[in-house]
């Protein structure tokens, strides 16, 4: 065999366990650096599309005190937490009803 490489781009590396270590806990870290914290507060847009709802349903509801909301500090800009939008879909979820059996 002549000691022609074939394909460049690959290469043969010897590493202890330590070394890996070291290797896969750096890119982890440079994976959750780059990582988006979790969003906190959602509009009404975002609830809506997330709800399959029109926006002025929601925030006919939301006026009414039907839906758990927030406002910001100056009363006007209403925002949702993941646990608001939870309660939404918790208190719509429909069950079937067991009284109805099929009689045969």
């Amino acid at each position: 065999m002549s000691g022609r490489i074939k394909n460049p781009d690959r290469m043969i590396v010897t590493l202890n366990l330590a070394e890996l270590d070291a290797i896969v806990e750096a890119a982890v870290e440079r994976v959750l650096v780059k990582k988006k914290p979790a969003q906190l507060q959602f509009t009404i847009n975002e609830v809506a599309l997330r709800l399959n709802v029109t926006k002025s349903w929601l925030g006919n509801k939301v006026r009414a005190g039907e839906l758990p909301h927030h406002r910001h500090e100056n009363g006007h800009r209403i925002f949702f937490t993941q646990q608001d939008i939870d309660e939404i879909i918790a208190a719509s979820a429909v069950f079937p009803d067991e009284r109805k059996e099929l009689k045969t």
